[in-house]
């Protein structure tokens, strides 16, 4: 599970900026994009290179979640989670 707070996210916002980090967040999701769709229809074993981008791209959205707000990031992605659970149970009926 990934845990907000670290203060290694914080430093790097101190030090690079919010916007300049922000952009970064935009590059490292296109980079997953570009590597997943690669392992969909060239490299179907090689899955190391998508492993990689989602561990980029997931400090890069911990540096989002603080620029726009850690508390309403954290209360909107419980409310999705239970809104998908309602839907995982609601199919098994």
């Amino acid at each position: 599970m990934i845990q907000l707070g670290s203060p290694v996210i914080r430093e790097a916002l101190l030090h690079f900026g919010h916007g300049p980090q922000t952009y970064k967040a935009l590059e490292e999701l296109s980079e997953l994009q570009r590597a997943i769709a690669k392992h969909l229809m060239i490299e179907p074993n090689a899955t190391h290179h998508v492993i990689d981008e989602i561990a980029d791209c997931f400090i890069m959205l911990e540096q989002l979640a603080h620029i726009y707000g850690v508390n309403e990031v954290a209360a909107q992605h419980a409310f999705k989670l239970a809104r998908l659970q309602t839907r995982i149970e609601e199919g098994r009926e």
